[in-house]
């Protein structure tokens, strides 16, 4: 289980200084070690010592000493803007009065400071380490992260919350063993607690507040010796560490799963049983209704990954993110199955769910801004219904969950085979010999079509390459059925203009390209919207080998 502290800034920037005042363009793990020990010093969680002054629990600690000798193993940082302080264009400079007595010196002293010199958060900041630390020191961190209230200067708050998954993606790793000659255009260097820093930094203010106190006489205004009080500078146990960005190619895994992980939203209809469902033949409807809605929330500026429109010379995923509608059922993995709701939804346990899921591949920041929308989403309306999402406990956000254990996988006796809810073939009928059954295994290529495409193959001859490829990957129709319906537009969102729709239902083997038989899959025209989703359909190895015979 991956471990991660997450950091919103409600205002959407970020400001704070280091060195000689220089912005700070990323909130570095010292500034969070500083900021939790804070927390823990002069919060509610703290201690009296002897003197009848606040400290640190002993607990707290013990979690801030694991901190100095457990740098994050990566960081997720979202889209970012900064603006320089050479761009005079766009520093606003204000002059502050120190308010000192300076006999010898005509005027009064201002110093100049650019207070809107700051960074742009677009989502959440995350510190991530790969496995879970012990519980106690989880303990101690998820009780400290709401007592701080900034990480930079108090004009830009911040909330922080702790974050266990299974998977949590990252952007920039740490190197291990940084070198001059392994640097590379892009690497971050942040500042890090080393051990000590704790002990240091509560040294140095427990000794500020040994200090004597002033005498009367030294205690009065003097003209000549008054000066502006700094705070005296720790840098002391303190190292860089050095985080490397990830590329996509070494974010990707082995697996052939099309889809990495998903959001689940469990909803109820408005109005009506809290039993009651949507139609199968709706929910392509309420799909594409939650594809608009997601949409609208980015004012025109949606990433590629969810509308699907892409720059020309850019080349166009297999997959992009894929909206479902799902019924609760027991052979869902145990992370995704339905949560009852908040305490005024009576812990209803919804019957279906709206299942956002994200390709494999995707973009760390395509991610985060796609999830922020995610948890804005309260209501969809569709053919004349409305759906209620139905609200988690304490208002978390929605979890993402692994999509490749999407599903349980099969008991031991059984051979999963899939059912493919109504799709609708996405290409036309090709020359020569051609059956549903040629178009269903096509449509299953084509999701995998970044894996098994010759990329200098165009048209009939890349189908029939993918074909080919598929039935060596052991990709089997059992059988497969066309849904005679007028209005086939239930099954589908668009088809090319001079294609005929062609809806059916499909029982099928995907072989080799679902190792693990768990993974989250859509195949046809609308697997991105409603349509297409396979469904676990196990069978006693008896009956497996009975149909290995067709």
């Amino acid at each position: 289980m991956s471990f991660a502290i997450v950091a919103e800034f409600p205002l959407g920037f970020y400001r704070g200084r280091e060195g000689a005042g220089q912005l700070d363009t990323v909130p570095s793990t010292a500034r969070l070690h500083n900021a939790l020990l804070a927390a823990a010093g002069a919060g509610v969680r703290a201690d009296y010592n002897h003197d009848g002054n606040l400290k640190p629990a002993s607990e707290y600690l013990v979690a801030l000493q694991w901190l100095e000798k457990h740098p994050p193993d990566g960081i997720a940082l979202p889209r970012r803007t900064s603006y320089s302080q050479g761009d005079s264009r766009r520093v606003a400079v204000a002059y502050r009065d120190l308010g000192l007595l300076r006999k010898r010196r005509a005027g009064v002293r201002r110093v100049a400071k650019s207070d809107t010199v700051s960074v742009a958060f677009d989502g959440h900041l995350m510190w991530v380490w790969e496995v879970k630390p012990p519980q106690e020191i989880a303990s101690a961190l998820d009780d400290l992260c709401p007592d701080v209230a900034y990480l930079g200067q108090s004009d830009s708050p911040v909330r922080l919350w702790t974050h266990v998954s299974e998977q949590v993606n990252t952007t920039h790793r740490r190197d291990p063993a940084p070198r001059i000659s392994t640097s590379h255009y892009g690497d971050i260097e942040i500042a890090a607690p080393r051990s000590g820093r704790t002990q240091v930094l509560t040294a140095t203010y427990d000794n500020q507040l040994a200090t004597k106190l002033p005498s009367v006489s030294r205690d009065q205004a003097n003209t000549s010796l008054e000066d502006e009080v700094v705070p005296p500078i720790v840098s002391q146990k303190l190292g860089l560490d050095r985080y490397v960005p990830i590329t996509p190619q070494a974010r990707s895994t082995e697996s052939k799963a099309p889809w990495s992980q998903a959001w689940i939203l469990p909803f109820t209809i408005k109005g009506e049983d809290p039993t009651a469902e949507i139609d199968q033949t709706e929910k392509v409807a309420f799909a594409v209704a939650l594809h608009r809605t997601l949409i609208s929330m980015f004012s025109g500026d949606a990433p590629s990954l969810l509308t699907g429109q892409y720059t020309d010379g850019v080349k166009r995923p297999a997959n992009r993110l894929a909206l479902q509608v799902i019924n609760n059922s027991p052979l869902l993995a145990t992370a995704a199955r339905f949560e009852p709701g908040a305490p005024d939804t009576n812990d209803v346990i919804a019957r279906q769910a709206l299942v956002i899921a994200v390709p494999a591949g995707a973009d760390i920041y395509d991610l985060q801004v796609i999830a922020n929308a995610v948890n804005a989403v309260k209501h969809v309306h569709a053919h004349h219904k409305t759906i209620d999402i139905i609200p988690r406990l304490h208002s978390s956000p929605a979890r993402s969950i692994d999509a490749t254990k999407f599903w349980l996988p099969p008991t031991n006796g059984f051979r999963r085979f899939w059912n493919v809810l109504p799709a609708v073939v996405e290409t036309r009928r090709q020359r020569g010999p051609w059956t549903l059954s040629d178009a269903v295994s096509l449509s299953v290529g084509l999701v995998w079509r970044d894996l098994l495409a010759d990329p200098s193959l165009r048209g009939e001859q890349r189908y029939r390459q993918i074909l080919a490829s598929t039935h060596e990957q052991g990709v089997r129709v059992i059988t497969a059925k066309q849904i005679h319906e007028t209005h086939v537009e239930r099954f589908v969102h668009k088809t090319p203009p001079d294609m005929m729709p062609l809806p059916y239902t499909a029982i099928i083997d995907i072989g080799d390209l679902t190792p693990e038989q768990t993974e989250f899959v859509a195949i046809g025209q609308s697997r991105h919207l409603g349509g297409g989703l396979l469904i676990p359909c196990d069978v006693p190895e008896i009956v497996a080998d009975s149909w290995r015979l067709k």
